[in-house]
């Protein structure tokens, strides 16, 4: 477990055929809040086993949060509120 830390976990990200690159899971996330991920995108750590972000427990839980974040701006903006 200790031979781990500072190591980044790398990921390769996927959107349908094409690959649009590796990050961190960090990243990752960061990446999902500013709405350049989405659920249907695809990561592996290998190239060969692809998994939706959306089935990553982390990551499922940041994307709802992001959908959260959007329906309750949408929610504002109809009410007037912004």
């Amino acid at each position: 477990m200790f031979g781990f830390l500072g190591k980044k976990e790398m990921f390769i990200i996927r959107r349908g055929s094409a690959i649009l690159g590796k990050a961190s899971s960090n990243n990752i996330t960061r990446l999902i809040k500013a709405k350049k991920l989405f659920g249907s995108d695809r990561i592996s750590k290998d190239g060969k086993t692809w998994s939706r972000l959306d089935q990553n427990a982390k990551h499922r839980r940041q994307l709802a949060a992001v959908e959260q974040a959007n329906q309750e701006a949408a929610m504002a903006t109809q009410s007037g509120l912004l």
